[in-house]
């Protein structure tokens, strides 16, 4: 199978620019807030403009020709990228490595109707080994289709061939049985290839499994609170905000502000403001991250696909999943609900996990993974911290606020009462982490659980399991405590409870070791810690 060599959509062009003026778009501002705030404007930002006019026609120019030089084809085993102005690249990615094409839409994409297609092997860059940025949607669905079908072939072959040579052989002493054999497969053939065709194209097809409503969205939106996001927000707001208005402004504004507003009365409404600006963006920004959110099934594969601006899609085979994450943040765990994130196999190190469910009930969680994830449980932790590891939860926290709340009485007495609540806040926050943190074994699996604002349950196979160690500093081994950790290659992605008795964390240990013959890793002083890996013989 040898297709004529494709280039990508000719919007190409159009996507270039558009990525050129969005990379200059920083400075662009800056001068024209410099601008507004009567600064004085002289020829330097006139040459300024003139050369980053030039920069983005000679760089458009340069993708021009670059376009009619990049052409992809399918051969009969692999998929051939042919690029490079200057110098001529040729990249082979063949079909049995493929384990992932996915179509995105990126915000310039969705302005201008077209798609990207990434496809990813194990241990590929983290970008993906061959990204199309700009192709037809109907061009992307067909090589999507190859491509996988074309995988799911080679692993077959590979799978079946020493089957193959048995047969053969054995056809070689049998020669009227593998006459009739064959003919017997001719007739079965002659007979039921269009069955078979049609029956293999409609496996193909997308078959949606389940969607998130509109009231489902509303609902995990409302219960949605990232305080992180928040933060930068606000701070990115008021440092353009500084850039934008005038100084003597800004100084009227904070004259005005602290003539209404002071002491205690000042911490509690912003926080209160800050709280609600979080609630409101976090609510936004959920929203338009998980609009539309759907899975479908593709043959053997699970295909999601979620977004507003910017449509994602992860397309992967069930097997590829190393681990499961069940993530309730404090609001969705008062009404039972959760999130349920996927650890698959991929080149993309840059933390974003596929959402098997972003609002699911936590009763439901089990027969979710049942259905779409087999071999994965969600279930609570049977060994947690002892009593005497609280201390140890919350006294960095505690420490924290008493010296705040000394320095702040000595230069603001009045701000020493106001400690009470982030003290209360944090010492809440570690002691939940010292109650719902744990782990237990279930089998070939391990859950691990821990927590601080969002409870975190992980589900791993053993299988899956790159390293495991033991650690702990001196304070712990003297009261017989020890954490776990576990690493996968799935995003490079950790698991980890912290302070469990010492005989339930080397129950863990040796539940891993005893499996695999490999050098005994032993607990050692902070100083020599190290990370001990394990060749993966599973993958």
């Amino acid at each position: 199978m040898n297709s004529e060599p494709r280039r990508q959509h000719v919007l190409y062009l159009a996507f270039t620019v558009l990525k050129s003026v969005r990379s200059l778009a920083f400075p662009l501002a800056l001068m024209l807030i410099n601008l507004f705030r009567g600064d004085d404007v002289n020829r330097s930002y006139m040459y300024i403009l003139l050369v980053l006019a030039l920069i983005i026609v000679g760089m458009n120019l340069y993708q021009l020709a670059s376009w009619r030089k990049f052409t992809y084809h399918e051969e009969p085993d692999r998929f051939v990228i042919r690029s490079g102005l200057w110098t001529r690249n040729e990249k082979a990615i063949y079909y049995e490595r493929i384990h992932s094409v996915s179509i995105e839409q990126p915000l310039l994409q969705r302005l201008l109707g077209v798609v990207q297609l990434k496809i990813e092997t194990p241990g590929g860059s983290s970008g993906g080994d061959a990204v199309l940025e700009v192709l037809s949607t109907a061009e992307a669905d067909r090589l999507q289709r190859v491509l996988n079908e074309q995988s799911e072939r080679s692993k077959g072959e590979g799978h079946t061939s020493e089957s193959t040579a048995v047969i053969e052989s054995l056809s070689t002493d049998h020669s009227t049985a593998s006459t009739m054999a064959s003919a017997s497969v001719t007739n079965i053939s002659d007979s039921d290839a269009a069955e078979i065709t049609t029956t293999a194209t409609a496996l193909q097809q997308p078959q949606l499994l389940y969607r998130l409503t509109t009231k489902q969205l509303l609902r995990a939106a409302l219960t949605e609170m990232n305080l992180g996001l928040g933060l930068a927000v606000i701070a990115g707001v008021y440092s353009f905000a500084y850039d934008l208005i005038p100084q003597s402004m800004l100084d009227r504004l904070f004259i005005d502000a602290s003539g209404y507003m002071s002491g205690i009365k000042t911490l509690v409404w912003a926080v209160v403001a800050g709280l609600l600006i979080t609630w409101l963006l976090s609510l936004i920004m959920f929203i338009v991250k998980y609009a539309d959110f759907s899975v479908y099934r593709v043959g053997e594969r699970l295909s999601i696909r979620y977004g507003l601006l910017e449509r994602r899609q992860f397309m992967f085979h069930p097997r590829h999943v190393q681990a499961v994450t069940v993530k309730e943040s404090t609001i969705r765990r008062w009404f039972g609900y959760a999130q349920v994130n996927l650890h698959v196999i991929s080149s993309d190190h840059s933390g974003k996990l596929p959402t098997l469910h972003p609002f699911v009930r936590r009763d439901d969680v089990q027969m979710l993974l049942d259905a779409h994830t087999p071999g994965f449980v969600y279930s609570k932790p049977q060994y947690h911290s002892p009593s005497r590891a609280l201390l140890a939860y919350v006294w960095p926290s505690l420490l924290v606020c008493a010296l705040a709340g000394i320095v702040f009485s000595y230069f603001w007495s009045w701000y020493a009462i106001g400690m009470i609540i982030p003290a209360g806040l944090l010492f809440w926050l570690d002691y939940n982490r010292y109650r719902y943190s744990g782990a237990t074994l279930d089998g070939q699996r391990v859950i691990v659980s821990n927590r601080y604002i969002a409870h975190y349950t992980h589900c791993v196979q053993w299988k899956h399991i790159e390293a495991f160690y033991l650690r702990g500093n001196w304070m712990q081994r003297r009261r017989d405590l020890l954490d776990i950790r576990m690493y996968i290659a799935a995003g490079r992605a950790d698991f980890e409870t912290r302070r469990l008795e010492r005989t339930d964390a080397e129950r863990f240990f040796d539940w891993y070791s005893r499996r695999r013959p490999v050098a005994t890793i032993e607990p050692v002083e902070p100083a020599k810690q190290q990370d001990t890996a394990v060749e993966p013989d599973h993958l």
